[in-house]
């Protein structure tokens, strides 16, 4: 039976690519074409879009066609966009197209429109005339300015508003366009109160709006007024015996006045003889005992108000309208008194309504009355104590905190009692009885004052003070607080205040009572003697600092099997320290990172004599990173089973070895290691130890900076083994001339100035 095969023969394939290919021939062509055609119909469609806005556009402007048979004007697409003809002109990507539209005048009232469309790369309109430029039309930018315009016009006045100037301008060139630019709206109806906006607008420019307002400045008319009781019988200001006619009855005021928009007599009145101005707003009006106008809110021509409060004398009254114009005042006289006088009230001229003292009280009493108020009677705790008049000052001393006063007036009428009134009284000035210095040094300076005073006692002392490098003129204020050890105040001078040492200081004295009353008394100065801290109060680790030797050398710690007393630095060196550590574990230790001169480092094969002496050495520092730290170092460091140990340097670390030794990096680069001897073979490394000690070799002037004196190279001479050597010597091997630095410890209680910065270090007293 013949095997089924499920694959595709050769023949069958290529049959199947041919056909494929023949397709797609056909297909490619189709599609492009359809796509190009689609792209051709966009654009044309926006030519048309630009076509029409620039129709739309010439309608409005008419003087933008071009004048003469055969010439043209450009119109840009830009204008069209700026006078929102047309709201975009883009491609089909969204970006914007150049456009121009040239008409050109083919015969009377007949135009002839071409497009000129610029798309990228995408598209060109095809117009020969797209290369012909317009000689009218071209967008120009445009300034409206407007001369003497009126913000404000008197209601009924005649208004011009003024024409506006077209300027063109072109690279800065400013050309006349027109002079007679009307305004939007062209008029204004000044009968009508209110404020309306004005603008000039040509083509797509428009200035921004002005405000014309027009305001009634006219008055009311003088108003009449007509007095009658309520019974409708008239009122007289005099009875029939010439006497003032004072009267218990409420009256009613007739009032009767009208606000014209227009004044009489004037070209306004005569052509708006009727016009109305803003109406009338309130009637105001005063007595001869009022101390404030009184108003009558109304809106009518006619104002008929019942006046039933007191309202004593001659009586001016005037119309107000709601532009607040006021009329002249109406002049008449009412006698109506149908009250005792007021509640008495207080106005504090000088000093306050509180418990505590003043030494500047005045009192203003006031209360109204229908004649006059005659006198005031004043009562302390309810009991008369005697009058006065409108305005009492009390007598020193006066203390009372239920002070009262009430009004009586001629016909002995009294009125209410006022409020209750707080009032102690003190005029005299605080003594000062003695003053003198207590402790003064650099930290503070104590000024002691005794004072007394009469009644309200002391409030405040005060000691301004300035310094003599300032000229005396650079005042800092110091309260003073009560000292009970010394009965007496105190101002705490501080020169820390001034930063300013070793001068005099000039202080003023200033004394007040409770009542306010003191001032200044007198001056006293005081020397400041020089700024000195104990450094280990202020120190930080990083701080700097000046130290220099005393004369005689610095005398370093012993070692306890060399020599003491050895000089560490050159006795002249005064360069710049910086604080290593300043705490319990350590005291206060400074180093250098300067000193190199005359001292040099040499290495040396084998290590001898070295003793418990390290402890002492264990923050010496080399090459400014690295310090060794030791209990014990043995005497024996070739024999590998010794339980001693020694210091190797391994590449450029430090290494030293026993059971428990440590190296210490102090400016925390490295983490310390330890490592147990038994791990370490015979090495014919190179070893260093440094010690801030200095010890005499040899007799030839050098020092070794080490304890391990002792060891030589065969020579006989022990300063060829001394691995660091300070001054004297020559020629010896491996001289390193730079990296030392020493450490110095200080007593805690070092004085120094300063403040520790690298700008300002700490300058050490000793």
């Amino acid at each position: 039976m013949r095997k089924k095969n499920n694959g595709f023969t050769l023949i069958e394939l290529l049959a199947t690519i041919t056909i494929l290919g023949i397709l797609l021939g056909i297909a490619i062509p189709a599609v492009m074409g359809y796509m190009n055609k689609g792209k051709e119909t966009y654009y044309h469609s926006l030519e048309d879009s630009v076509l029409n806005s620039a129709r739309d556009y010439l309608i409005d402007y008419r003087s933008l066609y071009p004048r003469e048979i055969g010439n043209t004007a450009t119109i840009s697409g830009e204008e069209l966009l700026n006078n929102k003809y047309i709201t975009n002109i883009d491609d089909e990507d969204g970006n914007s197209c150049d456009a121009t539209v040239i008409v050109e005048k083919t015969d009377k009232d007949k135009y002839d429109y071409h497009v000129c469309l610029k798309c990228g790369n995408n598209y060109s309109s095809s117009d020969e005339e797209c290369n012909l430029d317009g000689n009218q039309g071209t967008t120009r930018n445009y300034t409206i300015e407007v001369e003497s315009f009126p913000t404000e016009v008197r209601q009924g006045d005649e208004l011009v508003l003024p024409n506006g100037k077209v300027y063109e301008v072109e690279s800065g060139v400013k050309r006349l366009i027109t002079d007679n630019l009307e305004s939007t709206p062209k008029t204004i109806d000044t009968t009508v109160l209110g404020t309306t906006n004005v603008r000039w607008v040509y083509r797509y420019k428009s200035t921004n709006p002005k405000s014309v307002r027009v305001v009634d400045k006219v008055a009311p008319e003088t108003p009449t007024v007509k007095l009658q009781y309520a019974d409708g019988t008239e009122y007289k200001a005099e009875n029939a015996n010439g006497n003032i006619n004072v009267t218990m009855k409420s009256i009613l005021m007739e009032i009767t006045t009208r606000d014209y928009a227009c004044v009489l007599g004037t070209t306004c009145r005569s052509r708006y003889p009727e016009l109305e101005g803003s109406g009338i707003k309130e009637i105001r009006y005063r007595g001869e005992t009022d101390t404030a106008d009184r108003v009558i809110p109304t809106t009518n021509t006619t104002t008929r108000y019942t006046e039933n409060q007191t309202l004593w004398g001659n009586v001016n009254l005037k119309a107000v309208d709601n532009s607040n114009n006021i009329s002249e005042g109406i002049n008449f006289e009412i006698y109506l008194d149908n009250e005792a006088p007021s509640k008495t009230t207080v106005t504090y001229l000088g000093g306050s309504n509180s418990c505590s003292w003043k030494n500047n009280y005045k009192l203003k009493l006031n209360a109204t009355d229908n004649i006059e108020v005659a006198y005031y009677e004043i009562y302390i705790d309810g009991n008369y104590y005697g009058t006065t008049g409108s305005e009492w000052t009390p007598p020193n001393n006066f203390s009372n905190c239920t002070t009262t006063f009430r009004a009586v007036d001629l016909a002995g009428n009294k009125g209410a009692f006022s409020d209750g009134h707080h009032i102690h009284m003190d005029t005299e000035i605080p003594t000062r009885t003695s003053w003198w210095w207590g402790e003064v040094n650099f930290q503070v300076a104590r000024l002691y004052i005794q004072v007394s005073d009469n009644a309200s006692g002391i409030n405040r002392i005060q000691c301004p003070t300035a310094t003599q490098s300032g000229g005396y003129n650079n005042w800092y204020w110091y309260n003073a607080v009560w000292d009970a050890g010394a009965n007496a105040y105190r101002c705490d001078i501080t020169p820390n205040t001034f930063n300013h040492y070793d001068e005099t200081y000039q202080t003023d004295l200033y004394i007040y009572d409770n009542a306010g009353n003191g001032g200044y008394y007198s001056r006293t100065s005081v020397k400041i003697p020089p700024k000195g801290y104990a450094l280990s109060q202020v120190a930080k680790p990083g701080d700097y600092v000046i130290y220099r030797p005393p004369s005689t050398s610095y005398v370093s710690p012993s070692s306890l099997n060399g020599y003491g007393n050895q000089t560490v630095i050159p006795s002249n060196y005064a360069g710049s320290w910086r604080v290593l550590y300043n705490n319990s574990s350590y005291g206060l230790q400074i180093i250098s990172d300067q000193i190199t001169a005359n001292i040099t480092l040499r290495g040396y094969a084998g290590i001898n004599n070295i003793y418990d002496t390290l402890n002492s050495i264990s923050r010496a520092y080399m090459d400014g990173r690295y310090a060794l730290s030791a209990r014990h170092v043995g005497t024996n460091p070739t024999s590998p089973s010794d339980p001693s140990g020694w210091c190797d340097f391994h590449g450029a670390r430090v290494k030293c070895w026993e059971r428990t030794v440590y190296i210490t990096d102090l400016n925390g680069m490295n983490a310390a290691t330890s490592q147990s001897s038994t791990g370490i073979g015979r090495t014919n490394n190179i070893y260093y130890l440094i010690s801030r000690q200095k010890y005499h070799v040899g007799d030839d002037g050098n020092y070794c900076v080490t304890d391990s004196r002792t060891l030589d190279t065969g020579t006989g001479n022990p300063a060829d083994i001394c691995p660091i050597f300070y001054t004297g010597g020559a020629n010896h091997e491996g001289v390193v001339t730079s990296g030392i630095r020493p450490v110095i410890t200080l007593n805690g209680s070092t004085l120094a100035t300063g403040s520790g910065t690298a700008s300002d270090p700490w300058v050490i007293i000793y």
